[in-house]
């Protein structure tokens, strides 16, 4: 045999394990048209799981305001007893014309960091929790969208 149709034979035996190997596509699913606009909505709250992501930012919602309270009305009285004028939240720095709200900012400041130190809590929470409880696990674990 000469080279050639060694080389030849080679070739088509490369070609029939490609394809044997080739795998034919996937039928594309059927999706039946939506009848309306309702099913149309309907279909997209489906598709995009637009509820879990509600219901998240819902909780969300209410934990933050649950934790601003804490903040405002237990955590800030502590504070405020223990500095003597009281008022700490109105304390402004005055540098010549310029006015910075120190006590503001320190406010805020503290709010946050209760309320991510909260948020850090939940999010241990519903991983220690591996599915236990839904609401944790609904408004922690939001699948992405897909494109």
């Amino acid at each position: 045999m000469s080279e050639e149709s060694v080389d030849t034979q080679i070739l088509q035996e490369l070609q029939k394990i490609r394809e044997a190997l080739a795998k034919p596509a996937p039928p594309a699913p059927q999706q039946t048209p939506p009848r309306g606009l309702i099913d149309e909505f309907v279909q997209f709250l489906n598709k995009y799981d637009v509820m879990g992501l509600a219901i998240a930012f819902i909780m969300g919602n209410a934990v933050s305001s649950l934790v601003s309270a804490l903040v405002k009305d237990i955590i800030m009285l502590v504070i405020t007893f223990f500095i003597p004028e009281g008022e700490w939240q109105t304390y402004i720095l005055r540098l010549g014309p310029i006015q910075l709200l120190v006590g503001h900012f320190a406010g805020a400041l503290l709010d946050f960091l209760i309320i991510s130190r909260a948020h850090e809590g939940i999010l241990e929470l519903g991983e220690k929790n591996d599915g236990g409880c839904p609401y944790l696990t609904l408004a922690y674990r939001v699948q992405p969208v897909p494109r």
